[in-house]
């Protein structure tokens, strides 16, 4: 390609391009002498005579006028406020996930400024399943220093682990002190796991001996008692007893007796004794049952009294089936101040119905795809929020109109079971949402489904 040709591809006119002009002086300071003069065919003779002059002048020729520098280039960087990255970050943080962990550890190394306010973050939930675990607790909250006092105020929920058939199980003393370190603590989560009967000696065929399944746990001790009621009023508490004791449930209401949420599950409690005269004085707001088998009713009366007494109780969760005495009694006792009712399904004997029992119920969950034919003839008019499970073959007419006829609705969600996806009526429920102006929400993971009720004003915890 000729020299002068390649310059129009390059730039557009030359005085904004001052190489054009060194360019065009070094084709004139070119001894011609031993050449023959250039021709009215300059594009023939030019390209040879140029070519050195290009190679030599346009390197060493500076520009006359600069390229103006950019304004932006002096100015120093501007560093995001640390209140809007911090909220970010929470924002992208799940309790308890895995991957949410590993996001603030990495962002609690990116700077100075960054490490505490994460790490009050990490802190927030904290999980202690071994002694190894509190040593290596104790040594960054407990060291005596500003920075693990600061530690130690951020922590408001506390997991802990007892399980005596491990070799390095958590100690309950050891427990205790845990809680002690946590001064602001709101929500403690503790699971207790017995040891099993050691078993020698063969089953006979098709029997298995009853031992075996035997976990014997021991009570709390008089100085962990001491120790725990020495530490913060906790708010909220979950238990799940996987031993034979009777005794640790009461032991842990007794000392936090002014709790507002409570969570219980593994083996059904039963009324001792020694506790029948005086009921637990608390007033609960929130309560969580996910026994194996239905508590006693005696059970439930001692522990629920101040409750009914005082209309306290306003969410009430079933994890499993529940029985139709135990769900009869409920509805009988507390239907009236109930605001959130989850269930798995309604009993099929119940002579309640939620609709005449409670009359400001405004969350109702109702996770089975097969549901009993009366649930949802059942749903007050007060409901705001319905949540169900569909399936394949679920019978969605009911739930359209649900949501035609119930006037405060607002909210629909919907957790697909197997082949829900393709039901034939889910678009017809879709436009009957629509229509009415009611949000609708349909996912298929069981984490979603249960994030959609960490917002609804009638959970006071998040059990």
């Amino acid at each position: 390609m000729p020299v002068f040709d390649f310059f129009p591809e390059l730039t557009g006119t030359a005085a904004a391009n001052p190489w054009i002009l060194a360019v065009a002086l070094a084709a004139c300071h070119y001894n011609t002498s031993s050449r023959q003069k250039p021709s009215s065919s300059l594009s023939r003779k030019l390209p040879d005579v140029a070519m050195h002059g290009l190679a030599r002048d346009f390197i060493s020729c500076s520009p006359s006028r600069s390229p103006p520098s950019s304004p932006q280039s002096s100015r120093p960087p501007v560093d995001m406020p640390l209140e809007l990255v911090l909220s970010i970050v929470e924002a992208a943080y799940v309790q308890d996930s895995p991957d949410s962990i590993a996001l603030l550890k990495t962002c609690s190394l990116v700077c100075r400024s960054w490490s505490v306010p994460v790490q009050k973050l990490l802190f927030r939930s904290v999980t202690l399943r071994t002694d190894t675990a509190y040593a290596s607790f104790s040594a960054a909250v407990g060291a005596g220093t500003p920075h693990s006092r600061v530690l130690g105020a951020a922590i408001r929920h506390l997991r802990v682990v007892i399980d005596y058939s491990q070799p390095s199980y958590l100690h309950q003393r050891a427990f205790a002190h845990a809680v002690t370190m946590c001064p602001n603590l709101q929500e403690l989560d503790v699971a207790l796991y017995g040891l099993a009967d050691s078993f020698s000696g063969a089953d006979a065929l098709g029997t298995v001996d009853s031992s075996r399944l035997r976990r014997r746990a021991p009570s709390f001790d008089q100085e962990t008692l001491e120790t725990l009621r020495s530490g913060p009023s906790i708010q909220s508490l979950s238990f799940s007893n996987w031993s034979e004791n009777q005794e640790c449930v009461y032991q842990l209401l007794d000392l936090w007796p002014a709790l507002r949420s409570l969570s219980m599950s593994g083996t059904s409690p039963h009324l001792l004794p020694s506790a029948s005269s005086t009921p637990y004085p608390g007033s609960l707001e929130s309560l969580r049952i996910n026994f194996q088998t239905p508590p006693s009713l005696e059970f439930m009366s001692w522990l629920l009294h101040q409750s009914q007494t005082t209309g306290s109780l306003k969410s009430l969760t079933f994890d499993r089936d529940p029985c139709p005495d135990l769900f009869d009694h409920f509805l009988d006792a507390f239907g009236p101040s109930l605001q959130s009712l989850s269930t798995p399904n309604f009993p099929c004997n119940t002579t309640r119905t939620v609709e005449s029992s409670c009359d400001n119920l405004e969350f109702l969950r109702m996770d089975r795809p097969q549901l009993n034919p009366l649930a949802y003839k059942s749903v007050p008019k007060t409901i705001k929020h319905l949540a169900i499970g569909i399936d394949r073959d679920t019978p969605l007419q009911p739930v359209i109109d649900v949501v035609k006829g119930k006037p405060a609705l607002e909210e629909v969600t919907v957790r697909l079971w197997n082949g829900g996806e393709g039901h034939r009526l889910l678009p017809a429920l879709k436009i009957a949402c629509a229509y009415r102006g009611v949000e609708l929400r349909v996912t298929k993971d069981a984490d979603d489904y249960k994030k959609a009720f960490m917002n609804v004003s009638c959970f006071p915890h998040r059990f």
